[in-house]
């Protein structure tokens, strides 16, 4: 076992520690008990939960000069190490990181949300980065979190960690740290930092012409900010009026929201589940489409159990259907950028019909301004289930192509991990085959050719929406029926 002395906090050691090929950070504590076990306790509980993904993960606690615990180690280190570090290598972040940690760190808030904890000190010294294909960001550093409780005659009691919101008061809000929705406006200030990068001490700083965020009363000017939604997702969390400011899960909602208003508004769009209505309920609530036999990890494992595996049939029933669906969306400058297996709903009529849903990661592509595209982006990264992913991760329509071809290959030859359908070939990633996938057990020849073509590792040698649905239709002219 090798041990490697990180950092000395104000209260905490940070140690990394191999353990046979495994990484892992032990931290130290040298602070008050109630502190140290607020975090322990807070941590345990969200290790117990497959949602709590954007949180890091506590392995153990033992008491060693107070609390020792042993967590995931987070190899970018924290936010500050992590942008010091792109700096300096000359590729600072873009309106794509700033995405991706807004979405990354709003479902880490949601999630502590639902269960009435305040994590009350989002600083960039308390969101740690870790690479997979991407970075990926999670919540730490939990000793000011409060725990709301029940109201007790009608006051609303607090168990807290005890340390106090005060380590660098420039991402604090207005109010303090006293609801939710302060951990929303701090978020927001950690993301205009990483738009802007400017350090102090080491340290990232949230200034708006040498003044707090908090004193400007939500009155900033983020025209800087080409990404015209990612702009007013910040406006909407920097609110000085705490009521004003949104829920972790509503930007992600809004989006969703908009996009299938749009498609609901088109007779183009059948292969796109309907809403009906929407309306602010704790945050936003849809009325949408009901399709009877769920989604497509509950489909094919229904079929399964009736002992009626998906055949070629179905596997060019459903690359015909979402590929209509994709056509529609695709045309209007929309990519979907996480077509799971969940995100893809079925319904019968006297043949199953298969919908696109699920469209908090979906990017809508606007003209260009000064010859660069410009996103509005929904803010959900598609990292929930990467072996559906394109080696180039989801960034355009071709991406969409490539997450077909796997859904597709899923269907022919159905695996299950934690009841979802997974598309591994020889326990890998497809994206890592680089479109060298030997699909001879497909004995339909069109259908596998198809495919192929779907999950080529270069981008542009995919076909189009489009063209996959001609390529089916030429194959069985009965699917356009």
């Amino acid at each position: 076992m090798k041990e490697t002395e990180l950092v000395q906090g104000r209260f905490s050691t940070l140690r990394n520690f191999n353990i046979g090929n495994k990484i892992v950070l032990v931290k130290a504590f040298s602070c008050p008990q109630p502190i140290a076990d607020a975090e322990k306790n807070i941590l345990r509980q969200c290790a117990e939960s497959e949602g709590a993904k954007n949180i890091v993960k506590i392995y153990d606690a033992f008491p060693a000069k107070g609390v020792t615990m042993i967590l995931e180690y987070c190899e970018e280190g924290n936010l500050n190490q992590y942008v010091s570090k792109r700096l300096f290598m000359k590729k600072p972040p873009n309106a794509a990181d700033c995405r991706s940690l807004m979405t990354d760190i709003a479902s880490g808030l949601q999630f502590l949300h639902n269960i009435d904890i305040i994590h009350a000190n989002l600083l960039p010294e308390n969101i740690l980065v870790t690479s997979y294909s991407k970075p990926v960001y999670k919540i730490g550093g939990f000793g000011s979190a409060a725990r709301r409780k029940a109201r007790r005659n009608n006051r609303r009691v607090e168990e807290h960690g005890g340390l106090d919101a005060t380590e660098d008061s420039c991402f604090l809000p207005p109010e303090g740290a006293l609801d939710k929705k302060s951990d929303i406006f701090s978020l927001g200030a950690v993301t205009y930092a990483l738009w802007s990068p400017q350090f102090v001490n080491d340290k990232l700083v949230a200034y708006y012409g040498g003044r707090h965020l908090a004193k400007m009363a939500g009155q900033i000017d983020l025209r800087h900010i080409t990404d015209q939604r990612l702009r007013d997702i910040i406006n909407e969390a920097l609110k000085g009026d705490i009521f004003g400011r949104p829920t972790a899960e509503q930007p992600i909602a809004d989006a969703e929201k908009n996009i299938l208003r749009q498609c609901a508004e088109s007779e183009g769009a059948k292969n796109i589940v309907k809403i009906y209505d929407a309306f602010p309920a704790k945050g936003v609530t849809m009325i949408l489409e009901y399709c009877e036999e769920g989604n497509l990890n509950q489909y094919v494992s229904k079929r399964l159990f009736m002992k009626k595996p998906p055949n070629a049939a179905d596997c060019r029933s459903l690359m015909t259907d979402i590929a209509s669906g994709l056509q529609f969306l695709h045309n209007i400058d929309i990519i979907h950028a996480n077509l799971l297996p969940e995100n893809i709903l079925v319904t019968s009529y006297s043949k199953p019909v298969y919908k696109i849903g699920g469209f908090g990661s979906a990017a809508r592509r606007k003209a260009r301004r000064n010859n660069r595209r410009v996103e509005e982006h929904g803010g959900l990264d598609a990292t929930e289930d990467s072996c559906f992913l394109p080696p180039e991760g989801a960034l355009d329509k071709k991406s969409d192509i490539f997450s077909l071809g796997a859904v597709t290959y899923a269907l022919w030859s159905p695996q299950f991990v934690n009841d979802k359908l997974v598309a591994y070939y020889g326990g890998r990633h497809l994206a890592k085959m680089a479109g060298q996938i030997d699909l001879r057990h497909i004995t339909d020849q069109r259908l596998r050719d198809i495919i192929n073509e779907a999950l080529k590792g270069d981008i542009f040698g995919r076909p189009t929406a489009e063209q996959v649905i001609l390529a089916l239709l030429d194959l069985d002219p009965t699917l356009s029926n």
